[in-house]
Order: structure tokens, then C-alpha cells, then sequence
């Protein structure tokens, strides 16, 4: 086995005290740039690979940013870890993934995890059902995404959202425009989400003179698995002419839904965007949402906070963008 090459033979080598060794690796400005360059070049030399997790029980700084989401598999949240990602490496940082299937049981067990892991601070993209983030936290700098926190609580920790209200404003009117004039809403089962959403779909009718029918909104389970059944009951029951879903899993089993019945005559819009929907015969309305730039955007202020945990609680909205497909 290869012999593991000390910071002492490091220092030895280089005619330094450990202490500058170390500071050299974490780029203090104290080593003077010659001393660094030579240090440098004998650990490259040697081989040498300092001890990490040594380093983070003695300096309490991993560089890691744990991110929680509620599916991995959700185009939306590839592209925003994507954003993430990405800046966390132009930042010096790492970032850890865990994935709770909408489970809050799945949240409250990554977040231990991930506090255990000593990561420098969290984005979480919550379930919906913890209220007491406070108290799980302790302290860790933190910033929500997406999904608020409860009421209770939201005023406490940096925020990240798309203006919900705006997106389905703009999409139930794009579909008021185009002709629709019963139009179905399915929405989802994300607290805030679904309230923001509605408050936007409300809105769209308002402008429009049109009154708002409750027997044609639906909601959505946390799969999804029930909409080709709600979708039915919009189309054929309740003769809905127009459909809006809140996010594009509610959307995608619409769409199987239709096809499978071979409905023509319906005109369709959901949030967020999918890369195969050019594709597809039916034309839509899309809410695309910034996901790449809201993860990029969320590393920012996390670290922001990280570095300077005193400043007040920031709270951030993005617009999204209407897109169109015929």
C-alpha cells in the first residue's frame, strides 16, 4: 500500500511550519506568493491530499450545500439542481442531493442527514408539511425554494419563488383570448403552490368578465394518479373547453388522457416547460419558469447568507415566461 504523505513532510520539504502548510492550502492572504507557489508544487510533487473532514471539524466549514427536493425526476427540478450546480462550483462549493418523493417523513430524515454531514447551509424545496423548521434547522443558514414555508414561519428564512400569481394569470388568459370560455383547472396539492395559482386563475376570469365556476377545479394527489380520471370529468361532465394545469406531471397525464379518448377541441395550458411538447400535435401554453436561474440565483443568496448570517431575511420573485406551441 502507497504511504499516505503527511503535511509534516510537506513542511519538512518545503522548510515551512505545519501552520503555513495549512494556510497555504485555504489561501490565506498571510503566505506570501512565493512561499504558496513553492508549497504548491511540493504537494503536487508528493502527492499530497489534505485531510477534509479533519479540516472541517477544526474550521466548521465543509464548503457543501445540501439541496433537498421532492423529485429528482421532475424535468423543473433536473434543470434547477442543473443551475444550482453550477454556480456552486464557480462558487468553491459542492453540493449534496437528497430526494423525498413528497414524503415530509423523507424531509425531516435528509435534513438530519445532511446537518450530520456538516454542510454550510441547505435549499430546500419543502413538501408542504412541516411547520416547525426552526426548531429542525438549528440555525443553519437556510433558503426555500419554490415552495414557501408555513405562515408561522416564512418571515424567518431567505425565499425564492416564480410570481405564481402572474403565471396563471397569463395563462388562463392566453386561453380566454384563444377562444376558450369554460375553462377546467386541475391543481396541485402543494400548500402556497396551489393557493398562489388559483389567486392567478381567479384573477384571469375577473378581467375577463367570466364568473368563476367551483365544480370545475380539481386538485391533483401528490402523483398525479388521479387527473386522467379528473380530466375526464372536466371535459365530458362539466363540457370545459379549456384546461389548466398547475405543473407539468399534473399536465403530462392530461395530455395521455386526451389522447387516449382521442379529444381534439380543447384548448390546454400548464406550468413549465418540457423539452419533447414541440413535438407533440396539439398545440398549448406553457408558464416557463427561470428553473436554471432560480437555482443559480439560490446558491447565491444562500452563500450570501452563509457569509453574513445578520443581514435581514430576503425574500425573491422571478417572473416566468408565456411560451406557445401550435
Amino acid at each position: 500500500m502507497k504511504k499516505q504523505i503527511t503535511i509534516e513532510e510537506v513542511a519538512k520539504r518545503a522548510g515551512v511550519s505545519k501552520a503555513t502548510v495549512s494556510r497555504a492550502i485555504n489561501n490565506s492572504p498571510r503566505v506570501r506568493a512565493k512561499t504558496r507557489n513553492l508549497i504548491n508544487g511540493i504537494i503536487k510533487t508528493l502527492g499530497y491530499h489534505p485531510n477534509t473532514a479533519a479540516r472541517e471539524i477544526r474550521t466548521k466549514v465543509s464548503r457543501t450545500i445540501g439541496m433537498i427536493l421532492p423529485n429528482i425526476t421532475n424535468p423543473f427540478y433536473a434543470e434547477l439542481v442543473r443551475g444550482a450546480e453550477d454556480q456552486a462550483r464557480l462558487s468553491g462549493y459542492q453540493i449534496m442531493i437528497t430526494n423525498t418523493d413528497e414524503k415530509p417523513e423523507h424531509e425531516y430524515a435528509d435534513i438530519n442527514n445532511l446537518l450530520n454531514q456538516m454542510v454550510d447551509g441547505l435549499i430546500i424545496i419543502s413538501t408542504g408539511v412541516i411547520d416547525n423548521y426552526q426548531q429542525i434547522l438549528r440555525n443553519t443558514p437556510t433558503i426555500f425554494v419554490d415552495r414557501l414555508p408555513s405562515k408561522k414561519e416564512v418571515n424567518h428564512f431567505d425565499t425564492l419563488l416564480v410570481d405564481n400569481v402572474k403565471g396563471s394569470f397569463e395563462a388562463v388568459n392566453t386561453l380566454i383570448h384563444n377562444g376558450a370560455e369554460r375553462i377546467g383547472f386541475i391543481n396541485s396539492s402543494v400548500p402556497d403552490v396551489n393557493t398562489r395559482r388559483m389567486i392567478g386563475y381567479k384573477k384571469a376570469l375577473d378581467a375577463n368578465n367570466i364568473t368563476y365556476d367551483p365544480d370545475i377545479i380539481q386538485e391533483s394527489n401528490r402523483k398525479a394518479t388521479n387527473v386522467e380520471k379528473l380530466t375526464g370529468q372536466l371535459i365530458i361532465n362539466q363540457a370545459c373547453d379549456g384546461l389548466f394545469a398547475a405543473n407539468n406531471t399534473i399536465f403530462k397525464q392530461i395530455l395521455l388522457k386526451i389522447k387516449k379518448s382521442h379529444i381534439k377541441n380543447v384548448k390546454l395550458a400548464t406550468f413549465d416547460d418540457d423539452f419533447f411538447y414541440q413535438f407533440l400535435d396539439h398545440g398549448m401554453t406553457v408558464i416557463q419558469q427561470p428553473a436554471h436561474q432560480m437555482g443559480s440565483k439560490a446558491v447565491i443568496n444562500l452563500i450570501y447568507r452563509i457569509n453574513t448570517p445578520k443581514l435581514p431575511i430576503k425574500h425573491t420573485l422571478l417572473k416566468p415566461t408565456l411560451k406557445r406551441y401550435f
